[in-house]
Formats: C-alpha cells, structure tokens, sequence
C-alpha cells in the first residue's frame, strides 16, 4: 500500500514538473531572444533534456508502469494461496 502511494505521489509530481518545464520552454522560444552565437547549442540541449523528460515520463506513465502493476497483482496473487 505505501510503494503504491510513493508511486502515485512521485507520478503527480513528476507530471506537474514536466508541464513546468515545457512551459518554460515555450516561454523562452516565444519571448526571449536566444543569442545568435547559442543558439546551436541551446537546441541541441533542449533536445536532450526533452528527451530525458519524455523517457521517464514514458516509464512512469507508460506500458512499464502497466506491467510493474501487473507483475504485484500476480505476486500478492500467488501470496494468497
């Protein structure tokens, strides 16, 4: 019961930060003027961080997280018997 609640506490938080980050990522293309010299390298670290961002949100949000669920079902399961 309490790794469930620790999964589903991590899960709203780590929702509510990926939100803010794109939101600061759209704040930063849409008003702020990226230097011309930077701007090859702030797209190329945009560009990992989303991708970091999107493959643990993947985890946590996606078939991972279905199977990890499914993997404890079957376990507390066979406890029973």
């Amino acid at each position: 019961m309490m790794e469930t609640l620790k999964s589903i506490t991590f899960k709203h938080v780590f929702g509510a930060i990926m939100v803010l980050y794109f939101g600061v990522i759209i704040y930063s293309l849409a008003f702020r003027e990226i230097p011309e010299n930077n701007r090859e390298i702030f797209v190329h670290m945009l560009g990992i961080l989303e991708g970091v961002i999107v493959t643990i949100g993947g985890y946590y949000y996606g078939s991972s997280s279905g199977s990890k669920a499914k993997s404890e079902t079957i376990e507390e399961e066979l406890d029973k018997k």
